[in-house]
């Protein structure tokens, strides 16, 4: 995020500073401004082809490592992830040639980066590449954070995988097949002694060796 805020930023700076010498921002009424502005277009260039991800520069150090761990995640997001990425590289690269190269066809005569401008332009190039080539100590300093998240999500993991194992179906949708039936017949024999009990024929009674189970087996073969 830190190397796309950079390099997209500087894009947006440097468009700007295109539609205040041309007073537009349309593609197609550009067209070879290296010839006018080789700074600028310079410029432009190098943020473009840091946005599409060039090894070597802050951009690609972070699409890699998200590409890696969605990949470990999900292989299809991955995927998708890719496919816009190549979105943008197409994007930047009909930028780039639609508005500095080719012909000069609108014969457009403007000013360069100017001090101010460059002064503001070039530590952005300059801590993209130094992410790029050694983005260690970014990662040091998030490293704290990020473990603790990773403690966190692995706990989260933890208590939600342990309370689907402690849940127990409530009713007889939830049940498998087998545990259904056996519910179902629990319900219609304890119906059935509750009936005979009403009717003054409890099935344990006279049988106080026998159990209620037993009682109650046998008073519903009697009855049946």
């Amino acid at each position: 995020m830190i190397c796309h805020g950079i390099s997209t930023g500087a894009l947006f700076m440097i468009v700007g500073q295109i539609q205040e010498r041309t007073h537009t921002r349309a593609i197609d009424r550009l067209g070879g401004l290296w010839a006018t502005v080789p700074r600028l277009s310079g410029a432009a260039l190098f943020f473009a082809v840091a946005s599409m991800g060039l090894p070597g520069l802050g951009d690609f150090v972070g699409e890699f490592l998200v590409l890696l761990g969605t990949y470990q995640a999900h292989i299809v997001l991955t995927a998708i992830a890719a496919v816009g990425i190549l979105a943008s590289t197409f994007y930047g690269l009909r930028f780039v040639q639609g508005a500095f190269h080719g012909p000069n066809v609108y014969s457009w005569k403007l000013s360069d980066l100017m001090a101010r401008e460059l002064a503001m332009v070039a530590p952005m190039a300059a801590i993209l590449v130094w992410l790029g080539l050694y983005p260690q100590p970014v990662f040091n300093t998030f490293r704290p954070g990020m473990d603790r998240l990773e403690r966190v999500a692995s706990q989260k993991s933890f208590v939600s995988s342990y309370s689907a194992s402690q849940h127990r179906p409530r009713n007889l949708e939830e049940m498998s097949p087998s545990s259904a039936q056996r519910r179902r017949g629990q319900v219609q024999l304890f119906a059935a002694i509750t009936n005979q009990c009403r009717a003054g024929a409890c099935p344990g009674q006279g049988r106080p060796k026998g159990g209620p189970y037993k009682g109650a087996r046998a008073g519903g073969g009697n009855a049946q």
